[in-house]
Protein backbone atom coordinates (compact mmCIF):
# COMPACT_ATOMS: atom_id res chain seq x y z
CA UNK A 1 0.00 0.00 0.00
CA UNK A 2 1.03 3.80 -0.54
CA UNK A 3 2.48 5.09 2.60
CA UNK A 4 0.01 7.39 4.69
CA UNK A 5 -0.44 11.24 3.70
CA UNK A 6 1.50 11.91 7.25
CA UNK A 7 5.04 10.01 6.10
CA UNK A 8 6.62 13.00 4.24
CA UNK A 9 9.79 13.29 2.92
CA UNK A 10 12.86 15.36 4.63
CA UNK A 11 11.66 18.67 1.93
CA UNK A 12 8.63 18.92 3.15
CA UNK A 13 9.71 18.44 6.90
CA UNK A 14 11.86 22.19 6.45
CA UNK A 15 15.41 20.28 5.31
CA UNK A 16 17.42 21.58 2.93
CA UNK A 17 16.65 20.15 -0.38
CA UNK A 18 19.81 19.20 -2.93
CA UNK A 19 20.29 20.96 -5.89
CA UNK A 20 19.43 19.51 -9.37
CA UNK A 21 22.02 18.99 -12.00
CA UNK A 22 23.55 21.15 -13.79
CA UNK A 23 23.89 22.25 -17.47
CA UNK A 24 25.31 25.61 -18.34
CA UNK A 25 25.03 26.62 -14.54
CA UNK A 26 20.99 25.98 -14.63
CA UNK A 27 18.85 22.85 -14.05
CA UNK A 28 18.19 20.55 -17.39
CA UNK A 29 14.59 20.97 -15.98
CA UNK A 30 14.90 24.62 -15.33
CA UNK A 31 16.29 24.75 -19.27
CA UNK A 32 13.97 23.20 -20.74
CA UNK A 33 10.76 24.87 -18.86
CA UNK A 34 12.88 28.43 -20.16
CA UNK A 35 12.72 27.13 -23.63
CA UNK A 36 8.94 26.10 -23.28
CA UNK A 37 7.96 29.65 -21.93
CA UNK A 38 9.90 30.74 -25.35
CA UNK A 39 7.81 28.64 -27.44
CA UNK A 40 4.25 29.43 -25.62
CA UNK A 41 4.76 32.87 -26.05
CA UNK A 42 5.12 32.57 -29.78
CA UNK A 43 3.03 29.88 -31.21
CA UNK A 44 -0.09 31.56 -32.01
CA UNK A 45 -2.37 28.56 -30.96
CA UNK A 46 -5.62 29.07 -29.37
CA UNK A 47 -4.79 28.74 -25.59
CA UNK A 48 -8.36 27.96 -24.67
CA UNK A 49 -7.31 24.65 -26.25
CA UNK A 50 -4.50 23.09 -24.18
CA UNK A 51 -3.10 19.64 -24.47
CA UNK A 52 -2.00 17.03 -21.92
CA UNK A 53 1.34 15.01 -22.74
CA UNK A 54 1.77 12.43 -20.60
CA UNK A 55 3.92 9.03 -20.11
CA UNK A 56 3.13 5.99 -18.31
CA UNK A 57 4.87 3.65 -16.52
CA UNK A 58 4.04 0.30 -14.42
CA UNK A 59 3.87 0.42 -10.71
CA UNK A 60 5.02 -3.14 -9.92
CA UNK A 61 7.13 -4.57 -7.38
CA UNK A 62 7.37 -2.04 -4.28
CA UNK A 63 7.48 0.71 -6.89
CA UNK A 64 4.82 2.91 -5.39
CA UNK A 65 6.07 2.99 -1.98
CA UNK A 66 9.47 4.37 -3.31
CA UNK A 67 7.89 6.83 -5.65
CA UNK A 68 5.10 8.07 -3.11
CA UNK A 69 7.89 8.46 -0.23
CA UNK A 70 10.79 10.13 -3.05
CA UNK A 71 8.30 12.80 -5.49
CA UNK A 72 7.63 15.12 -2.80
CA UNK A 73 11.17 15.63 -2.27
CA UNK A 74 12.18 15.31 -5.96
CA UNK A 75 9.05 17.37 -7.89
CA UNK A 76 10.02 20.38 -5.13
CA UNK A 77 13.14 20.12 -6.12
CA UNK A 78 13.33 19.71 -10.11
CA UNK A 79 10.17 21.14 -10.85
CA UNK A 80 10.32 23.95 -9.14
CA UNK A 81 8.90 26.96 -11.74
CA UNK A 82 11.89 29.86 -11.25
CA UNK A 83 9.34 32.39 -12.49
CA UNK A 84 7.60 31.88 -9.37
CA UNK A 85 9.39 32.33 -6.03
CA UNK A 86 6.60 31.72 -3.74
CA UNK A 87 5.39 28.60 -5.29
CA UNK A 88 7.05 24.91 -4.66
CA UNK A 89 5.28 21.84 -5.54
CA UNK A 90 3.26 19.44 -2.46
CA UNK A 91 0.94 15.81 -2.90
CA UNK A 92 -2.52 17.03 -3.14
CA UNK A 93 -3.69 14.04 -1.88
CA UNK A 94 -5.92 11.45 -2.67
CA UNK A 95 -9.13 10.33 -4.72
CA UNK A 96 -11.12 7.73 -5.84
CA UNK A 97 -12.05 8.25 -9.47
CA UNK A 98 -14.80 6.13 -11.39
CA UNK A 99 -14.57 6.21 -15.02
CA UNK A 100 -17.26 4.59 -17.26
CA UNK A 101 -15.72 4.12 -21.06
CA UNK A 102 -17.92 4.91 -23.77
CA UNK A 103 -18.20 4.07 -27.57
CA UNK A 104 -20.02 3.11 -30.16
CA UNK A 105 -20.79 -1.16 -31.22
CA UNK A 106 -18.66 -1.08 -34.13
CA UNK A 107 -15.95 1.22 -31.67
CA UNK A 108 -15.58 4.43 -33.95
CA UNK A 109 -14.46 6.63 -31.83
CA UNK A 110 -11.66 4.40 -30.22
CA UNK A 111 -9.92 3.54 -33.27
CA UNK A 112 -9.97 6.92 -33.98
CA UNK A 113 -8.04 7.79 -31.03
CA UNK A 114 -10.92 9.47 -29.41
CA UNK A 115 -11.27 8.49 -25.42
CA UNK A 116 -15.04 9.53 -24.62
CA UNK A 117 -15.64 9.02 -20.76
CA UNK A 118 -17.85 9.84 -17.55
CA UNK A 119 -15.29 10.60 -14.80
CA UNK A 120 -17.52 10.84 -11.67
CA UNK A 121 -20.72 11.72 -13.21
CA UNK A 122 -18.78 14.34 -15.83
CA UNK A 123 -18.97 13.58 -19.44
CA UNK A 124 -15.06 14.14 -20.88
CA UNK A 125 -13.20 13.20 -24.15
CA UNK A 126 -10.10 12.66 -24.69
CA UNK A 127 -9.51 14.36 -28.64
CA UNK A 128 -5.62 13.58 -30.23
CA UNK A 129 -3.78 15.80 -31.95
CA UNK A 130 -1.94 15.75 -35.21
CA UNK A 131 1.69 14.56 -34.38
CA UNK A 132 5.09 15.20 -36.42
CA UNK A 133 6.29 12.03 -38.03
CA UNK A 134 9.01 10.61 -35.94
CA UNK A 135 7.22 11.74 -32.59
CA UNK A 136 7.42 9.51 -29.36
CA UNK A 137 5.44 6.45 -29.92
CA UNK A 138 5.63 5.87 -26.26
CA UNK A 139 4.11 9.56 -24.77
CA UNK A 140 -0.05 10.56 -25.10
CA UNK A 141 -0.66 13.89 -26.58
CA UNK A 142 -4.46 15.04 -25.93
CA UNK A 143 -7.20 17.82 -25.56
CA UNK A 144 -9.01 17.08 -22.91
CA UNK A 145 -13.07 18.28 -23.10
CA UNK A 146 -15.50 18.94 -20.27
CA UNK A 147 -17.71 21.59 -21.34
CA UNK A 148 -20.51 19.91 -23.24
CA UNK A 149 -20.68 22.39 -26.57
CA UNK A 150 -17.27 21.46 -27.18
CA UNK A 151 -17.41 17.64 -26.96
CA UNK A 152 -20.50 17.76 -29.42
CA UNK A 153 -18.64 19.94 -31.65
CA UNK A 154 -15.78 17.54 -31.33
CA UNK A 155 -17.81 14.37 -31.98
CA UNK A 156 -20.32 15.96 -34.72
CA UNK A 157 -17.67 14.43 -37.48
CA UNK A 158 -18.68 11.05 -36.33
CA UNK A 159 -22.40 11.67 -35.88
CA UNK A 160 -23.77 14.53 -38.44
CA UNK A 161 -26.98 14.77 -35.70
CA UNK A 162 -25.38 15.74 -32.65
CA UNK A 163 -24.49 19.27 -34.75
CA UNK A 164 -28.02 20.59 -33.58
CA UNK A 165 -28.26 19.11 -30.19
CA UNK A 166 -28.89 20.61 -26.67
CA UNK A 167 -25.27 20.65 -24.26
CA UNK A 168 -27.72 20.21 -21.53
CA UNK A 169 -29.17 16.46 -23.27
CA UNK A 170 -25.05 15.31 -24.03
CA UNK A 171 -25.65 11.81 -22.23
CA UNK A 172 -28.96 11.65 -24.34
CA UNK A 173 -27.96 12.77 -27.66
CA UNK A 174 -24.72 10.45 -27.47
CA UNK A 175 -26.98 7.19 -26.46
CA UNK A 176 -28.92 8.09 -29.19
CA UNK A 177 -26.10 8.08 -31.66
CA UNK A 178 -25.49 4.35 -29.50
CA UNK A 179 -22.68 5.75 -27.04
CA UNK A 180 -22.88 2.82 -24.46
CA UNK A 181 -20.14 1.65 -21.68
CA UNK A 182 -18.12 -0.48 -22.40
CA UNK A 183 -15.77 -0.62 -18.99
CA UNK A 184 -15.76 0.68 -15.98
CA UNK A 185 -12.42 1.24 -13.98
CA UNK A 186 -12.52 2.41 -10.31
CA UNK A 187 -8.80 4.05 -8.98
CA UNK A 188 -7.63 5.61 -6.03
CA UNK A 189 -5.44 8.70 -7.44
CA UNK A 190 -2.35 10.05 -5.69
CA UNK A 191 -1.29 13.33 -7.26
CA UNK A 192 1.56 15.53 -7.14
CA UNK A 193 1.52 19.00 -8.60
CA UNK A 194 -0.51 19.74 -11.08
CA UNK A 195 -0.09 23.15 -12.14
CA UNK A 196 -0.49 24.57 -15.79
CA UNK A 197 3.13 24.57 -17.47
CA UNK A 198 4.49 22.26 -14.47
CA UNK A 199 5.33 18.41 -14.68
CA UNK A 200 2.32 16.18 -12.54
CA UNK A 201 2.54 12.66 -11.29
CA UNK A 202 -0.38 10.49 -10.66
CA UNK A 203 -0.36 7.30 -8.78
CA UNK A 204 -2.86 5.08 -10.09
CA UNK A 205 -4.47 1.70 -7.88
CA UNK A 206 -6.99 -0.09 -9.57
CA UNK A 207 -9.37 -1.85 -7.36
CA UNK A 208 -12.52 -2.06 -9.87
CA UNK A 209 -12.11 -5.10 -12.05
CA UNK A 210 -11.36 -5.96 -8.75
CA UNK A 211 -9.44 -9.50 -10.80
CA UNK A 212 -6.58 -6.71 -12.51
CA UNK A 213 -4.04 -6.70 -10.44
CA UNK A 214 -2.48 -3.44 -12.73
CA UNK A 215 -1.19 -0.10 -10.86
CA UNK A 216 0.48 2.86 -12.84
CA UNK A 217 1.64 5.77 -13.11
CA UNK A 218 1.61 9.09 -15.21
CA UNK A 219 3.90 12.03 -15.58
CA UNK A 220 2.72 14.51 -17.29
CA UNK A 221 2.04 18.24 -18.24
CA UNK A 222 -0.70 20.37 -19.10
CA UNK A 223 0.66 22.99 -21.86
CA UNK A 224 -0.56 26.16 -23.36
CA UNK A 225 -0.97 24.92 -27.11
CA UNK A 226 0.73 22.22 -29.48
CA UNK A 227 3.60 24.48 -29.74
CA UNK A 228 4.84 23.23 -26.74
CA UNK A 229 4.51 19.49 -27.00
CA UNK A 230 7.79 18.70 -27.82
CA UNK A 231 9.90 20.26 -25.18
CA UNK A 232 7.02 19.06 -22.78
CA UNK A 233 7.36 15.32 -23.73
CA UNK A 234 11.89 16.48 -23.65
CA UNK A 235 11.17 17.46 -19.62
CA UNK A 236 9.17 14.29 -19.38
CA UNK A 237 11.47 12.07 -20.52
CA UNK A 238 14.34 13.84 -18.62
CA UNK A 239 12.19 13.21 -15.37
CA UNK A 240 11.43 9.74 -15.66
CA UNK A 241 14.71 9.17 -16.60
CA UNK A 242 16.63 11.09 -13.55
CA UNK A 243 14.63 8.75 -10.84
CA UNK A 244 15.07 5.28 -12.71
CA UNK A 245 10.84 5.27 -13.64
CA UNK A 246 11.57 4.52 -16.93
CA UNK A 247 11.52 0.74 -17.71
CA UNK A 248 11.48 -1.16 -20.67
CA UNK A 249 8.30 -3.21 -19.72
CA UNK A 250 5.27 -1.66 -21.84
CA UNK A 251 2.68 0.63 -19.66
CA UNK A 252 -0.72 0.39 -21.48
CA UNK A 253 -3.10 2.51 -19.37
CA UNK A 254 -5.74 1.48 -17.82
CA UNK A 255 -8.39 0.96 -20.40
CA UNK A 256 -6.11 -0.46 -22.82
CA UNK A 257 -5.66 -3.21 -20.42
CA UNK A 258 -9.40 -3.63 -19.34
CA UNK A 259 -10.10 -3.97 -23.44
CA UNK A 260 -7.18 -6.59 -23.67
CA UNK A 261 -8.42 -8.63 -20.80
CA UNK A 262 -12.06 -8.27 -21.87
CA UNK A 263 -12.47 -8.06 -25.23
CA UNK A 264 -10.40 -9.67 -28.09
CA UNK A 265 -12.58 -8.12 -30.84
CA UNK A 266 -12.26 -4.42 -29.67
CA UNK A 267 -8.12 -5.00 -28.70
CA UNK A 268 -7.53 -6.47 -32.02
CA UNK A 269 -9.51 -3.75 -33.73
CA UNK A 270 -7.57 -0.89 -31.94
CA UNK A 271 -3.81 -2.63 -32.95
CA UNK A 272 -5.28 -2.72 -36.94
CA UNK A 273 -6.19 1.00 -36.56
CA UNK A 274 -3.44 2.87 -34.14
CA UNK A 275 -0.88 0.11 -34.26
CA UNK A 276 1.45 2.06 -36.47
CA UNK A 277 0.41 5.08 -34.27
CA UNK A 278 1.08 3.53 -30.83
CA UNK A 279 3.06 0.09 -30.97
CA UNK A 280 3.49 -0.65 -27.70
CA UNK A 281 -0.06 -2.26 -28.85
CA UNK A 282 2.24 -4.45 -31.08
CA UNK A 283 4.16 -5.70 -27.98
CA UNK A 284 1.49 -6.63 -25.68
Amino acid sequence: AIPPLAVLPPILRGQPRPRSPKVGGTSVLWNIRHRMSGQAAGAGHDTSRPVEVEKKFMLADGAEERVAAVLPFQVCNLCFNPFDSNKLWTLQGETTITDEYLDTADYRLTTNDYWLRVRDGQVELKEPIAVEAGASASMDRYVELSDPAAILSSLSHFFPELRGAAPSELRAALSAQGCEAYCRIVSVRRKYGGEKGRIAVDLDIISEPSHMNYNIGEVEMMVEDEGSVASAEEAIDAFLTEHSLATKQVALGKVLTVIKESNAEHFAALRESLGAKYPKLERV
